[in-house]
């Protein structure tokens, strides 16, 4: 995969329709979780950050999704959270409707 902004700790999704990465881009903090959508003919979309709700002004990164594609996992300043993978359903861009 290449980005145009450097990431680390990739997760790509079960159907390989999207990326979640961290990277020290300019954003909320230190690094912030992004998410790259696949797009037609098999390029990816830009970047979009996972937004302040995620993001604070520490590190966010490890994200990984639950089995069942209901939660995206990830650690922030040292702790694990959860949250619900509604929150990819509402950055994915329209094309993929």
């Amino acid at each position: 995969m290449s980005t145009p902004i450097k990431s680390t700790e990739c997760y790509f999704a079960h159907d390989n329709g999207y990326v979640v990465f961290s990277s020290a881009n300019p954003g909320y903090g230190k690094l912030d979780l992004w998410i790259c959508f696949i797009e037609d003919e098999n390029v990816w979309s830009k970047p979009i950050n996972l937004g302040k709700n995620i993001n604070t002004f520490e590190s966010e990164s490890t994200a990984v999704i639950s089995p069942d594609d209901k939660y995206l996992f990830y650690s922030s300043n040292g702790s694990i959270y959860w949250v619900s993978t509604g929150i990819i359903e509402e950055l994915k861009p329209t094309y993929h409707e």
